[in-house]
Formats: C-alpha cells, sequence, structure tokens
C-alpha cells in the first residue's frame, strides 16, 4: 500500500511539473508546488474527484497573469 501511495504522489508530481512546463514555459518552485498541492487536495475533499481538482488547479493556471503575459 505504501508502495501505490509513493507512486501515486510521484506521478501527481511529474504531473504538476508537465503543466507547468507547457503553461509557462518552466519548471515549478516548491512554494508552487505546495501551493497546487493545497489547492487540489481542497478541491478534491470538496467534491470528491480528481476531475474536480485538476479543473481548479488548470483555472487558476490559465486565468494567471503569467500565462497571459508571458
Amino acid at each position: 500500500m505504501q508502495d501505490d501511495i509513493r507512486a501515486s504522489e510521484e506521478r501527481w508530481s511529474e504531473q504538476v511539473d508537465a503543466l507547468f512546463w507547457r503553461a509557462y514555459s518552466r519548471p515549478r518552485s516548491a512554494a508552487e508546488k505546495a501551493a497546487v498541492k493545497e489547492a487540489f487536495l481542497d478541491a478534491f475533499n470538496a467534491e470528491g474527484y480528481p476531475q474536480a481538482a485538476w479543473i481548479t488547479v488548470m483555472y487558476a493556471i490559465l486565468s494567471s497573469q503569467e500565462f497571459w503575459h508571458s
């Protein structure tokens, strides 16, 4: 079970890294990763399914000033 959790965490981290490269053409910082994780978990806990959490994260990224002005 611990291996599954660790593998899931690694996949999630890789997905966040890929998202930042695609949206901002740069790696994410540790603070950004923490903020994305917090938003993801808050949305997941409120809605109960991962798609809602990813929608929340995507909305935040796509509505950022950096996305529109970089």
